[in-house]
């Protein structure tokens, strides 16, 4: 074989192998890169998963703590026995200034299933009982009972004890505290943004009393700091499907996670978590693709030294052969 002949196979040869390698090693880099993306996704969803529920729980028991604790107090039994006032804005308030609990909201029902005081309305002398379910079910077997539901004020933690003296039932005291809280924890803690979105079937009832007076999409918006450039965002969506994604939704650069709440086995909201995937940390990916392309490098360089010098060799020998 003519030398010119020899070194253009040899050339061509090696175009393909590089060609090739190339072709087949990115492949399996960004195939790699995109399972460990994925994974880090997945598990950064599951934990998120695992701290909001953490966090709901957490509030609801210390609610229920609080409620127990107050219902031990003298001037809650008095003002149901003798219908007298008691002004629980005063705790209320150092609750906001000391605790997480910024919105607290108190109430006492008299036995016949009356409102004769909230804290956060002048409204009273409404028999609630008749309006709500729950209230139903506890003046007919009075206990502590701890629950999440939707009001026409807000999607609400309630704490209700029944007060009894002298073994005589006087009513329930009601507490109850909101998932703002929870939602700036997770703000703060996590650098993400969350939205507590209520079920439609529950819109109706809250326009023109709600506490946030927030509403996306004929859905309320229970967090009150809840940010105007998200909810533009969300409005431009297609929300129904957001609210059915059952692990995590990769759109926009943003990693979308929906939590469903329920109480009673039913759905009551959403808990949707929005994070920018530019503040997820996934410096070792990166840094698995930087070493990874190298590595490759590395390997077509040496591929074809190796395969080089076995082609001079072989031609070599057959020219030493041929003379």
């Amino acid at each position: 074989m003519k030398k010119s002949k020899y070194v253009l196979s040899m050339i061509v040869s090696l175009v393909l192998i590089t060609v090739f390698s190339i072709f087949i090693g990115i492949y399996f880099i960004l195939d790699k890169e995109k399972e460990l993306l994925e994974n880090r996704y997945s598990n950064l969803s599951n934990n998120l998963i695992d701290k909001v529920y953490s966090l709901i729980n957490t509030k609801q028991n210390a609610t229920l703590s609080i409620a127990i604790t107050l219902a031990e107090n003298d001037k809650i039994k008095n003002a149901l026995l003798k219908q007298e006032i008691y002004d629980l804005n005063v705790l209320s308030n150092n609750l906001s200034k000391h605790t997480e609990f910024k919105n607290v909201w108190f109430q006492l029902i008299d036995k016949d299933g009356v409102s004769i005081y909230r804290s956060w309305t002048a409204d009273k002398f409404d028999k609630i009982k008749n309006l709500r379910l729950d209230l139903q079910n506890l003046y007919k077997n009075p206990q502590i009972k701890s629950t999440i539901s939707v009001g026409k004020y807000d999607i609400t933690f309630k704490s209700m004890i029944p007060i009894y003296h002298n073994e005589q039932f006087l009513g329930v005291l009601e507490i109850v505290t909101h998932f703002n809280s929870i939602t700036k924890n997770l703000n703060k803690s996590d650098n993400l943004e969350s939205f507590i979105i209520v079920e439609k079937e529950f819109t109706k009832q809250l326009k023109g009393h709600s506490f946030s007076e927030t509403f996306l999409k004929d859905y309320y918006v229970a967090n009150v700091s809840a940010k105007k450039e998200y909810l533009n965002y969300l409005e431009k969506q297609d929300l129904e499907s957001i609210l059915e994604i059952e692990e995590y939704l990769i759109k926009d650069e943003n990693l979308i996670i929906n939590i469903p709440i329920l109480e009673s086995g039913k759905k009551i909201a959403n808990f949707l978590i929005i994070k920018d995937l530019k503040s997820i940390d996934v410096l070792e990916i990166e840094q698995f693709k930087v070493h990874a392309f190298w590595y490759l490098a590395f390997f077509i360089a040496l591929l074809c030294s190796t395969i080089s010098f076995l082609g001079y060799y072989i031609y070599s020998k057959k020219l030493n052969i041929s003379l």
